[in-house]
Parts: structure tokens; sequence; C-alpha cells
């Protein structure tokens, strides 16, 4: 039997998180959330975390300080940024601090059917 997956769901906006996280679940995700980047660093700390899906504006510590922080305390997981407020700016930002960029058009329409 394989190992589920371990998604960490990071996001100041309730419903974003908790939708994020149902929905995981219901693909077989384990999937947990963390209101802020305090949260979720302190998650970081008590488990092995695969994934962890940052929401790039959140006060006090934004989705960028956050990824430097977990490639510091957790380098293994893979850090997904996401943003309804995208710069080139900012993507280049993101690379600087270890972010990886990869294309996800396939799964996106695979998911959606489109």
């Amino acid at each position: 039997m394989k190992e589920k997956v371990n998604i960490l769901v990071v996001d100041d906006e309730e419903i974003v998180r908790e939708s994020l996280v149902e929905w995981l679940r219901e693909e077989g995700y384990n999937a947990e959330a963390a209101e802020d980047a305090f949260k979720a660093l302190e998650k970081i700390k008590e488990r092995n975390w695969d994934i962890a899906l940052v929401d790039l504006k959140m006060p006090k510590m934004d989705g960028l300080e956050l990824l430097e922080r977990i490639k510091k305390e957790s380098p293994d997981t893979q850090v997904i940024i996401f943003t309804a407020y995208a710069t080139v700016h900012t993507a280049v930002q993101a690379i600087k601090k270890g972010l990886t960029i990869t294309w996800l058009s396939h799964w996106i329409r695979r998911r959606f059917r489109f």
C-alpha cells in the first residue's frame, strides 16, 4: 500500500483554507490547514510534509518569507505558492528564495477535463 502524500495548506482566509483541505482529503491526500505562517512553522516542526500550499499575501509574514523558513526547517518539503496578486517581480523573488517553478497545465487539464 502506498503511503499518502502529506499536504499543508497555509492561508489566512478560512474559506480558501478549508475548501482546499476538504478537496485534497476527498482526493485521498492527508491534508491539514494552518491559518498563518507562524502556525504553519509549528506544524512543519511536528511532522514531515511532502507539500506546502502557501498563500502569497498573508498578514505578519508573507508567503515568500514562509517559503524561506520552510526551506531551512524542512528542505525536502515542496512549496507551492498561490496568489491572486502575481507579478513578475514576485515570481523572481520566489525563485531566488528557492521556489521551483513547475508547469502544472497537464494536471489542471486532467483535473478539470478541458
